[in-house]
């Protein structure tokens, strides 16, 4: 990973514009202006996929609460489905479930369309199915309003990650689901693919049994991840804290090793709850995962109070520091490819 090789002179530094109008997309003149132009695609069905592993999470919470025992609860076909223990509670569980995903928030006119149109409760479609099942539907309504906030959100975050690293550029949404990106001083793409499409999802998660994991038992709420030496590891799906609840992330160098690392500080509900979780887990290893990937899973030799930590993963002195750009940033929240790409030489 390259950190990005700027030309711009120093009174462009921190110029990246945002615009988050879908109106505007780029046309031929824009495309012939000099340096580097990018067009990114937002992976839909990777929105889809998030709603619908947060449903279940929800629908698990809620039947829980509501004392309506189920049995299978699992995402297939783009739907959610509950088995429930007694098919005679099916009422209780439709009315726990009821409310379970009203209209994403929108601008006063989007609300005001959704009520004449009739759909500003139609995210999704409780139903009872056969032999005892509750079917959760997501609808296209739904789905189109959480693209178009991933795609807003996803504007936003790539303004943040230019800034961070000193990019003169202007990150544009265009349409439904794409965003352009253009960088006037940049005569190549490659570094700034690698900034703009990194989706940077960090947590720190549960580590439950790596026996279990070479066995291919993998209970409901975990995954199986492979670990550094190739290990497996059975780690508690939802992260005991995320990303998100990062403060602050910078490249710095480990006082021991000399190692390039990631020096962050959680917010004060991050700090909380993992000083409660290491407290309790003394001797025991967690993990801490980088889209997908476990970087290092290191044993708790005593409670973390302090909120703070190192993320080491043999890191060079500049993937560090972009890494650190891209957390603080914010994960992306949904993948982004590039479906264009083109370099326009600076004019002599």
């Amino acid at each position: 990973m390259r950190i990005l090789r700027l030309i711009a002179a120093a009174s462009l530094i921190g110029a990246s514009t945002l615009v988050a109008d879908g109106a505007r997309a780029q046309g031929p003149e824009t495309l012939s202006k000099p340096g580097a132009h990018l067009v990114l695609l937002l992976d839909a069905a990777e929105v889809r996929a998030s709603w619908l592993s947060s449903m279940r999470d929800e629908i698990r919470r809620r039947l829980r609460e509501a004392k309506v025992g189920f049995g299978r609860l699992a995402v297939a076909d783009n739907v959610v489905r509950v088995r429930l223990a007694k098919p005679e509670e099916a009422d209780a569980a439709l009315k726990a479930l009821a409310d379970l995903a009203p209209a994403a928030p929108g601008g006063i006119l989007e609300r005001v369309l959704g009520l004449m149109r009739g759909s500003a409760t139609s995210d999704v479609a409780v139903a009872k199915g056969e032999g005892g099942d509750i079917i959760i539907t997501p609808t296209e309504v739904g789905l189109e309003r959480r693209t178009n906030a991933a795609l807003d959100n996803a504007v936003v975050i790539a303004g943040r990650r230019l800034d961070g690293m000193g990019v003169a550029a202007t990150a544009v949404r265009q349409g439904r689901d794409r965003i352009y990106v253009h960088a006037p001083a940049l005569q190549e793409t490659s570094a700034l693919k690698d900034l703009l499409t990194k989706p940077a999802r960090l947590g720190f998660h549960e580590v439950i049994s790596a026996e279990e994991a070479r066995q291919g038992r993998v209970p409901v709420g975990f995954k199986s991840y492979s670990a550094p030496p190739g290990e497996p590891l059975l780690l508690r799906e939802i992260p005991v804290v995320r990303g998100n609840d990062l403060a602050d992330a910078q490249a710095a160098f480990d006082q021991r090793t000399n190692e390039p690392v990631i020096a962050f500080r959680f917010n004060n509900a991050g700090a909380r709850a993992f000083a409660r979780y290491t407290a309790e887990n003394v001797g025991r290893p967690f993990a801490i995962v980088l889209d997908d990937v476990v970087v290092s899973s290191p044993v708790i030799r005593e409670p973390i109070l302090g909120g703070s930590g190192q993320i080491s993963g043999n890191f060079t002195v500049d993937a560090a520091r972009q890494l650190a750009v891209q957390l603080r940033g914010g994960a992306l929240p949904a993948r982004l490819s590039v479906v264009e790409e083109r370099v326009v030489p600076a004019a002599r």
